[in-house]
């Protein structure tokens, strides 16, 4: 599928940076040192200066706190209760995927872009089902109460190779019709590799303050 115009994505990105979400993660491991379960948190998104060459950044923050001890693996017991949280940058260019997710470079200096994660790859609804059939990574389900005749998704697919495991994301975006507001979206990470064997399901909806 041709992705969506930079106008489109300008306003998926609008739209994702004008409300905070509430972020339910799941994740399962088969290692058994590595934390399976759910956690909560939060999660933003703020517009970056514009940058050379028609690119701009929108800084992805999310948040939360790790369960009591008895919800962790023996490896990971002094880490109850201690806030987690990551940042990445997503980047809008005029490249053939406009779209892209970056890894944000580690220090005391301003947020900025440090190497590429995934270019979000969008798939037309009509292929979904067999786009999946050949995708380590299933398009995510999505939260009970937002599927309706009056909604439609967007979703794209993105790989990233880490060392030797191989990083397999899908997204999925939940919009009204009528309106065109972002009411939901989701993400699936599966990783498979010598070193990991992992999936993390993202879950995100407004947050109702």
């Amino acid at each position: 599928m041709a992705a969506p115009s930079r106008g489109a994505l300008t306003t998926l990105l609008g739209a994702l940076s004008n409300t905070k979400w509430t972020l339910s993660r799941t994740l399962q491991s088969t290692n058994r040192n590595e934390f399976n379960g759910q956690l909560l948190g939060t999660a933003s998104f703020s517009q970056l200066p514009a940058g050379p060459d028609q690119i701009q950044d929108w800084l992805y923050t999310e948040t939360g706190q790790f369960p009591s001890s008895s919800a962790m693996p023996p490896a990971l017991a002094a880490m109850a209760h201690a806030t987690w949280s990551k940042k990445y940058i997503w980047r809008l260019s005029d490249a053939t995927l406009p779209l892209s997710a970056w890894f944000v470079k580690i220090g005391s200096g301003p947020d900025e872009a440090d190497y590429l994660f995934h270019n979000f790859d969008f798939i037309s609804e009509a292929n979904i089902a067999i786009d999946s059939e050949n995708y380590d990574a299933p398009f995510p389900l999505l939260p009970a109460g937002v599927q309706s005749e009056n909604t439609y998704v967007l979703q794209a697919r993105g790989d990233h190779l880490c060392i030797n495991d191989m990083y397999r994301t899908a997204y999925t975006f939940r919009f009204k019709r009528d309106t065109e507001e972002l009411i939901s979206w989701s993400s699936l990470h599966v990783v498979r590799g010598p070193a990991k064997r992992q999936e993390i399901t993202n879950q995100y909806l407004p947050l109702r303050e």
